[in-house]
């Protein structure tokens, strides 16, 4: 496994997600991972709120790029832009050069990932579906997204350089701000960064996995290159997404205070228990390990059609399993498939056992 440490591309994805932070304030914060343990650490949460205020009156401009949980203009422009490009400007620049080919093959690529067909996008491209207009409005009708969230796509079908130009144009426009908001996270980073690489560099993801309880499925990432990038906007949080063998780690220059805080309390195995009561307490996330205990090889489209949600929301709640550890995701023929983390709920249920004595009622049974 190679880990790379990427400044750039921290600034560069933190300029992407700086009109979807604020836009979608309000449902982050209710999403918050650690919002249940009233963890008290300053600085990023005050970011978000000033944010939300600066793009209020932008709001139907970001809906027609971003929506909650689901930003199809990152993989229209194309992830492998975003890891080339040493700026924002040559990544915006870059966008303005792709031609109407590439980003509908892009914008294929997305729309089979999210119908959980990803092993057939090679034949469909041989076959050059992506320039078929009626095969690309048939593909976005199967998708989960929502009703608004699909018209943009329509336009993209339609016209997707102008599509690009206008996002272009938009983040432009905001890149002032931007700027001058990166002057005081490059003074927090800047205390943060030296002795995150350092511990990094040396212990590699273990370091991670120690921070964060194991979230990291390392035996399963052997040959994977993790570019880690920091994240000021996104403080608190941790973000993973793939591009081949390549996983990009958004990581919030927070969490590691946020861990520590949280491990020295004498309750920390406690509030793991009670995170996971809580979890399963929720409809509609234990009908999702139900659905995936029953088949193993659903897809998180097969979910929202199961369970009549959004892609948006099954996502999330799929993003929060994973981040308790109650869930794993397996890679294997191009195909992403789910499985339970068995260890995860043993330990839960060993420490149920412990809590309430109940070693000798299980015994006897």
């Amino acid at each position: 496994m190679e880990i790379i440490i990427d400044r750039k591309l921290g600034k560069i994805l933190d300029f992407i997600n700086y009109p979807y932070c604020g836009r979608f304030y309000e449902e982050l914060e209710k999403n918050q991972t650690f919002d249940e343990l009233d963890i008290e650490v300053g600085g990023y949460e005050d970011i978000l709120e000033d944010l939300n205020k600066k793009m209020m009156n932008y709001f139907e401009v970001i809906d027609k790029f971003y929506s909650m949980g689901f930003n199809p203009i990152v993989n229209l422009i194309g992830k492998d832009l975003l890891l080339e490009s040493h700026s924002i400007e040559e990544y915006l620049n870059g966008a303005l050069e792709l031609d109407e080919e590439t980003l509908k093959k892009n914008l294929l690529e997305l729309l089979i990932r999210i119908i959980g067909k990803k092993e057939i996008f090679e034949d469909l491209i041989g076959e050059n579906k992506h320039m078929d207009r009626d095969y690309m409005i048939s593909k976005v009708k199967e998708t989960s997204i929502s009703s608004s969230m699909k018209w943009n796509i329509y336009c993209v079908i339609e016209n997707p350089i102008k599509y690009v130009q206008e996002y272009v144009d938009f983040m432009k426009m905001l890149k002032p701000d931007f700027e001058e908001l990166w002057v005081q996270a490059e003074r927090e980073l800047v205390e943060y960064e030296p002795g995150f690489t350092k511990k990094l560099e040396k212990n590699g993801m273990e370091f991670l996995n120690n921070i964060t309880d194991e979230i990291f499925d390392i035996d399963n990432m052997n040959n994977t290159t993790v570019v880690v990038a920091l994240s000021y906007i996104g403080g608190g949080s941790i973000t993973m997404s793939e591009i081949d063998d390549k996983m990009i780690l958004h990581w919030g220059y927070k969490v590691e205070e946020i861990f520590i805080k949280i491990k020295e309390r004498k309750e920390f195995e406690l509030e793991k228990r009670l995170r996971i009561v809580k979890t399963l307490g929720d409809k509609t996330k234990y009908k999702t390990l139900k659905l995936i205990a029953d088949n193993p090889q659903i897809c998180a489209n097969d979910i929202v059609n199961e369970l009549k949600l959004t892609g948006a929301t099954v996502s999330y709640h799929i993003n929060l399993l994973r981040s308790y550890k109650i869930l794993k995701i397996n890679k294997s023929n191009k195909k992403n498939s789910f499985e339970i983390d068995k260890n995860t709920l043993k330990d839960f249920l060993q420490g149920i056992i412990r809590d309430f004595e109940l070693q000798y009622v299980v015994k006897n049974d």
